[in-house]
């Protein structure tokens, strides 16, 4: 069965539901199972986008364009912040925005308006992932230490900040990222899933079995019967 459309999704997840003898799901419980697991599903499997080329192909349609943002923090070495294009609550039919990082680039400055040498043509200096609760490591091992050619970035809340360990400072951030996928409605024709069909049709099987388990759960027992008996 190709899964294009919400309710194709919904229908499939009603089939296999039924099958196991479990009775029906109304559509806002479909909803928060199947967009829940649509976020499990990639956030399983897009690890491994950078070194699959087949994953990074299906996750395409997540990856917009790269896009530059300018520092609106301060001129001092990690003074400086690039918020990332992350909407807290979307419209309907429209993404969260930014969710993962694949490539971060640096126009670095060694004093406002004075551009740092660079050893790509392009101007902009690649740069790498900080490791979580490393910085000490980092800094103490001479051979990961961060440089002008090589330097890191760093997550803050929803931003990044730039750390080449000298006295340069960035003034441009160059991004490519994955965004969040819509959050589906079956309720509303107009909002389909994003991902290829065979993908739906996996992440549809996932929500079935998330909420399969969350119905066989004792505590969501418990809350539907206090549900029903004070509404």
């Amino acid at each position: 069965m190709l899964i294009t459309t919400s309710a194709q999704a919904y229908s499939y997840f009603l089939l296999l539901f039924r099958k196991e003898n479990q009775g029906t799901v109304p559509p806002e419980e479909f909803n928060a199972a199947w967009n829940a697991a649509q976020i499990d599903y990639l956030n399983a499997k897009a690890e491994g986008t950078d070194e699959n080329q087949r994953l990074r192909d299906a996750f395409r349609v997540l990856v917009p364009p790269p896009l530059t943002i300018l520092n609106t923090g301060g001129t001092a070495p990690e003074t400086e912040v690039f918020q990332l294009p992350y909407v807290d609550n979307p419209a309907p039919g429209q993404s969260h925005g930014y969710w993962r990082a694949l490539n971060v680039a640096f126009r670095l400055e060694s004093t406002p308006g004075v551009l740092a040498p660079c050893g790509d043509p392009s101007g902009w200096t690649l740069a790498f992932p900080l490791p979580r609760d490393s910085r000490l490591a980092v800094q103490n091992d001479s051979f990961a230490k961060p440089t002008d050619e090589e330097p890191y970035y760093v997550f803050t809340e929803r931003t990044i900040r730039c750390w080449t360990g000298s006295t340069t400072f960035a003034s441009q951030l160059r991004i490519e990222y994955l965004r969040y996928p819509v959050m589906i409605d079956v309720n509303d024709a107009t909002i389909a899933p994003e991902l290829p069909a065979h993908i739906n049709k996996e992440i549809t099987t996932l929500a079935v079995r998330s909420h399969l388990e969350v119905i066989q759960d004792p505590r969501y027992q418990t809350r539907l019967m206090e549900e029903k008996t004070h509404p």
